[in-house]
């Protein structure tokens, strides 16, 4: 099936996007890597998520390329060239579930967070990623077929009645995201009023306080989340669930120009953390002026311009 121009710009578009996305995904994971300050519970989900977006990125530049050079490819083939990238969407949701559940413990009970073990809460949180793959990966590798498919991803790769219930799953695990995001807002607020009003421990107090910083981050991962990942899989549930929407251009051209938002949404948690982490921003400093020394003087210069920023989120960036 030819490519539509909406189809092609979007792949270009796409494979743009995605030098960015990689260029900060790999940075994030350098961070850790280098920095035990980074090696918290939420910091290695972070790295996680990363990792995940990295490997999505690869196989969205795949994607893009079968789009570009109208590559005639059949659903099984394509499954079988891409269940890593599905294997991966799958973890990377429910490791984002995760990081909202670590930010609503943290803030909801900050002692007892404390004493959790990392290595066991990353292994516990990679369990349902694990269990959801168990299901749908098996179940759309036997159910698939030869018929040519436009396009290779999911959840064109899929059979339709698995795509049908992955979707349903994943549009219900990002607003169980959302909704846990607000629970931690709303959290913070009843917290913050029992710290000022009762005598808690200082230790504690202080740890929530990192905390509540933390959530100036928290808010702008939200917002990216709603317009990208949420956004995307809500189209593709539609596209499933009323397939009569097909025989209206606006959807078919929303279809084709949804994977600006999916790469935007892979490549966006660098600058994020960027713009409102003092923490991650000293270290992501470092490493490009590793990277290019002649940033050196011009990224020490703009410390005056991140000043105001750094001094709100100072010593945020630990407890995010």
């Amino acid at each position: 099936m030819p490519t539509s121009t909406a189809a092609r710009a979007a792949s270009y578009t796409e494979l743009a996007i995605g030098i960015f996305g990689l260029f900060g995904n790999v940075n994030i994971l350098v961070a850790v890597a280098r920095k035990k300050n980074l090696r918290s519970k939420c910091y290695l989900l972070i790295a996680l998520i990363a990792l995940y977006d990295t490997i999505a990125i690869v196989f969205e530049y795949f994607q893009a390329l079968v789009f570009i050079f109208e590559v005639v490819i059949t659903t099984k083939q394509c499954f079988q060239t891409i269940w890593l990238f599905f294997f991966t969407l799958n973890m990377q949701i429910v490791t984002v579930l995760s990081v909202a559940v670590d930010r609503l413990l943290a803030v909801a009970i900050p002692t007892r967070y404390r004493l959790i073990s990392a290595k066991k809460w990353i292994l516990l949180t990679l369990l349902p990623g694990v269990a959801v793959n168990a299901i749908f990966v098996p179940w759309a590798y036997f159910t698939t077929n030869d018929l040519p498919v436009n396009g290779c991803n999911p959840p064109s790769s899929i059979p339709d009645d698995v795509a049908f219930w992955w979707s349903k799953l994943t549009v219900a695990i990002n607003v169980v995201v959302v909704v846990t995001y607000i629970a931690v807002i709303i959290t913070i607020r009843f917290r913050a009023r029992s710290f000022s009003t009762s005598s808690h421990d200082q230790q504690a107090k202080n740890f929530f306080l990192l905390q509540q910083k933390a959530m100036r981050t928290v808010s702008v991962i939200i917002v990216v989340i709603c317009c990208t990942w949420f956004l995307t899989q809500a189209i593709a549930f539609l596209y499933y669930a009323f397939p009569e929407l097909l025989d209206h251009p606006w959807f078919v051209a929303s279809s084709e120009l949804v994977v600006i938002p999916v790469i935007s949404g892979y490549s966006a948690n660098y600058y994020v953390y960027f713009w409102r982490n003092s923490e991650y921003r000293q270290v992501f400093k470092e490493q490009l002026a590793a990277i290019c020394p002649c940033l050196k003087q011009a990224l020490q210069s703009n410390k005056v311009l991140f000043s105001k920023t750094s001094s709100t989120n100072n010593n945020g960036g630990s407890a995010l």
